[in-house]
């Protein structure tokens, strides 16, 4: 799969600063402020996690990260846009004469964002934050999002997506849903208006969309082998009940540094 250049280097001045002209010694900067933050805003969420205790908790002055990015946002948007990255180039990994191609770049987009079942770091601050984002973000996120959409489902994108960030579902039953639904719509818009009732002036309302129509057909309601699958998304504003200290980010990053241990540790 390829994402377009243009949308890749959409806003790229202003909140891109890996596009820009950089020396190894940023960039390598720039990959450790990156898997810093993503550690610890997935440990304790983007409310608790300031730009200033950030750079402390790595060690890297504030004015210095600010030259790599502009705020908390910007930081978030760059982490988002390769995560997304990734997941583009794994669909893309999928033959373009593979048999049954969509459904193999789905098993691959649920690789690249699950491990052991759960949803990685980066996927988690993407699927809880990027609707939350500054606007000149959320832009460049959404319309990438958009791409791998169309990409895995040209059909009903929102509503696949939905499905694949779940992590209540592996991909076989995302398949027999994905499946299920579209023969469970055999009828025209024309059609299913010309039996539905005529409903009195005063009730009239207006028809939903066609996310929701096309959510409302997969969402496991009309198909009870499936079980309705909602987990709350934390909210940016739930938060911790406090800010973690400078020597909690510290350590939560050293946690997250150290190698698993064995099973018979």
């Amino acid at each position: 799969m390829h994402i377009p250049a243009r949308i890749l280097r959409k806003h790229a001045i202003d909140v891109v600063p890996s596009l820009r002209d950089q020396t190894e010694r940023e960039i390598r900067r720039e990959e450790i402020i990156l898997k810093a933050a993503e550690s610890l805003i997935a440990r304790f969420g983007a409310a608790a996690v300031t730009f200033t205790n950030l750079a402390i908790a790595i060690k890297i002055a504030p004015s210095t990260m600010r030259k790599h990015f502009t705020d908390l946002d910007a930081l978030m948007g760059e982490m988002m846009r390769r995560h997304l990255q990734t997941i583009s180039q794994a669909m893309g990994a999928v033959p373009r004469d593979a048999p049954d191609r969509r459904r193999l770049q789905r098993a691959a987009y649920i690789e690249a964002t699950r491990f052991f079942g759960a949803p990685t770091e980066a996927h988690l601050i993407y699927t809880t934050y990027r609707t939350i984002l500054a606007e000149d973000e959320r832009i460049t996120i959404e319309e990438i999002r958009n791409v791998i959409g169309a990409t895995l489902d040209g059909e009903n994108p929102e509503g696949t997506l939905h499905l694949l960030d779940s992590p209540c579902f592996d991909i076989d039953q995302i398949e027999a849903m994905l499946t299920a639904a579209r023969a469970a719509v055999p009828q025209s818009a024309a059609e299913i208006t010309a039996q539905a009732e005529t409903p009195e002036p005063t009730q009239a309302t207006e028809p939903p969309d066609d996310i929701d129509l096309a959510w409302s057909r997969i969402s496991g309601v009309e198909f009870p082998g499936f079980p309705l699958c909602q987990p709350r998304i934390p909210q940016p504003g739930d938060g911790p009940e406090r800010t973690p200290s400078d020597a909690e980010l510290r350590r939560a990053l050293i946690e997250a540094r150290a190698p698993p241990r064995s099973l018979a540790a």
